[in-house]
């Protein structure tokens, strides 16, 4: 293969660091493969989490109203003396709960509201169901009638003491709470909550986006809704962002978390590229090296040597080269260069002298090959002649025969 002695200096010092290139270029798409599964299995914790904090507290909710249904008074339906209960213990509720209790025909006989005392709400799902025996109904995104405030409802239904439902129990749960509950949660940085009822009305969302409380999940998250376990899909949020989403179905809601894979991904993908911008560097660098090992050690002199070279065709047979050149290699180069030429001149004198002589003498002298090609002749022979070799067929054509 042709090439200059720089190109394929270069192509070593390529071939060199190519290899390494290549693992770091593999390292990363691996890395970037680890860091997609790290989301996933961050997901799926940050999920198991909420998980477990959301029973804990829907079965915290479910024993207050069911020690609240086994009460003397709601089984003899004393119904003045359960308001008397809840005037007692209103203040002692957090400002996020409220509960009331409904005759079997659903109006609020008791409760700590006194604006929803009166009020019928036979047509709410939660309501009917209790109604009908249901052990324990949460309902779904609801706006208080007496507040106006957005809430999700709990009901249990109460007994008389033949055992016939004689009624409802039911604790609202304001959202704002719950919105202020996920915010405070512990979450890896760029992660998003959102709570969603049976019918996949968005509950609560932390970080919170109030626009989209109280409305049906976008159509693309749908996928949340159609099964109970648990389940980790990747694809864009609300902001376009690249998101990990995990979800699962509990008693009562709808759980869901997204991770910014960015999060995770960016900081591995940094380091990576750091690492290939040294090893760059690195490869610059040592072409750099290259290059100037070649125009130092290995361009100056092999132009000296040119020049030298040059200098013996056009007849100046002293010229010498420069020793040392700089390389062990191009010194012992030189000085066979340098005896080579020493040889030369040798030669050149030797046959100066003899050619002094040999024109000097009477006779005729030529040399010629087997063949009769005559390829020198003295001074005598021009002048015996008259003619060169050139124009004769060699010497057999001047002898007798």
């Amino acid at each position: 293969m042709r090439g200059s002695l720089l190109i394929r200096l270069l192509i070593v010092i390529a071939v060199a660091i190519l290899p390494s290139i290549v693992i770091q270029v593999i390292a990363l798409w691996r890395i970037h493969d680890d860091g997609v599964v790290t989301v996933k299995r961050q997901a799926e914790h940050v999920l198991g989490l909420l998980e477990d904090e959301h029973r804990q507290i829907i079965e915290g909710v479910r024993q207050v109203l069911t020690a609240m249904a086994d009460t003397g008074m709601l089984r003899r339906q004393d119904y003045a003396a359960c308001q008397a209960y809840m005037d007692r213990h209103r203040t002692s509720l957090p400002g996020w709960q409220n509960i009331s209790v409904m005759d079997r025909d659903g109006t609020v006989v008791c409760g700590t509201l006194d604006k929803a005392i009166g009020q019928n709400f036979a047509d709410k799902e939660h309501v009917q169901l209790a109604l009908s025996g249901n052990r324990f109904a949460p309902g779904g995104y609801s706006v208080s009638r007496a507040t106006g405030d957005p809430i999700i409802p709990f009901s249990v239904p109460f007994r008389d003491d033949a055992g016939n439902v004689a009624g409802v129990v039911t604790m609202t749960v304001g959202l704002d709470w719950l919105n202020g509950f996920l915010a405070k949660r512990a979450l890896p940085s760029g992660t998003s909550v959102a709570v969603m009822d049976r019918d996949g009305i968005v509950l609560a969302r932390a970080p919170r986006m109030q626009e989209i409380e109280g409305k049906p999940l976008d159509p693309q998250y749908r996928w949340m809704l159609q099964q109970p376990g648990p389940r980790v899909e990747r694809m864009e949020g609300y902001n376009a962002i690249p998101r990990t989403f995990g979800a699962v179905r509990t008693s009562a809601f709808f759980l869901a978390v997204g991770l910014d894979e960015r999060v995770v991904i960016d900081p591995i993908h940094r380091d990576a590229l750091t690492r290939l911008a040294w090893l760059a560097l690195g490869a610059a660098a040592a072409f750099g090296a290259g290059l100037l090992f070649h125009f130092i050690w290995f361009r100056r002199p092999l132009r000296h040597m040119l020049g030298v070279a040059k200098a013996w065709v056009l007849g100046d047979a002293s010229a010498r080269l420069a020793v040392p050149l700089g390389l062990t290699e191009l010194d012992d180069v030189a000085v066979a260069f340098n005896q080579a030429a020493d040889a030369a001149e040798d030669r050149a004198r030797v046959w100066t002298r003899f050619r002094a002589l040999a024109d000097n003498i009477p006779q005729l002298a030529w040399m010629a090959t087997s063949g009769g090609g005559i390829f020198w002749y003295n001074k005598r022979w021009q002048e015996t002649i008259g003619a060169p070799p050139a124009d004769v067929e060699g010497w057999r054509a001047f002898t007798h025969p």
